[in-house]
């Protein structure tokens, strides 16, 4: 039965004539859970803005584009210039997710935050982050960011006219395939 408390098999730190190993204790699934759960809906609101600017019908979910390749995608069409710098704050945010997934004792703080920070501070001056936690930067960075992203997904399926019915129902089934595949392959 789950005490509350987790257990996971030590770490293995060195085997050089004499094996070591050391607790895993020190992860905090909670803030890691969080950034995962936000990085994900992060990319759902991408696939989304690439799908909407999109009037060719790509098999987006064939390409197997990474978060990386669709950051990128998204800095080449200059749509984000400053403050609103979405590209740069998002390749940190992808590091963060790599520095999590190769490093077991990477851990989340607000020094590693500080982009994400300052990127909501440009966008939104009455924001203080004084005395806050990695939780609450964590969901307002990502509440911003999504906002943004569906302003611009709005704007684009407005700009395709999709009110007369057709583009709509196909932007829909791409974006609903490409969240079937987040949840499948990740």
């Amino acid at each position: 039965m789950f005490n509350g408390k987790m257990t996971l098999p030590p770490l293995l730190i060195s085997f050089d004539g004499d094996v070591r190993w050391e607790e895993f204790d020190s992860v905090d699934f909670e803030s890691v859970g969080l950034f995962l759960s936000c990085h994900l809906l992060i990319e759902h609101y991408l696939d989304a803005y690439l799908v909407s600017g999109s009037t060719s019908h790509f098999d987006w979910r064939g390409a197997g584009l990474t978060f990386g390749q669709k950051v990128s995608l998204l800095s080449g069409d200059g749509k984000f210039k400053e403050p609103y710098t979405i590209p740069a704050s998002l390749k940190h945010f992808n590091s963060i997710r790599n520095k999590l997934s190769h490093n077991v004792n990477f851990k989340l703080t607000l020094e590693v935050l500080l982009p994400e920070i300052q990127f909501v501070n440009k966008v939104d001056k009455n924001k203080i982050f004084e005395n806050q936690n990695v939780g609450i930067v964590l969901q307002l960075f990502t509440s911003v960011v999504c906002a943004f992203l569906a302003g611009a997904i709005t704007k684009n399926l407005k700009a395709q006219d999709v009110s007369s019915g057709g583009s709509y129902e196909s932007w829909s089934s791409q974006v609903a395939s490409l969240s079937l595949r987040t949840k499948e392959d990740k």
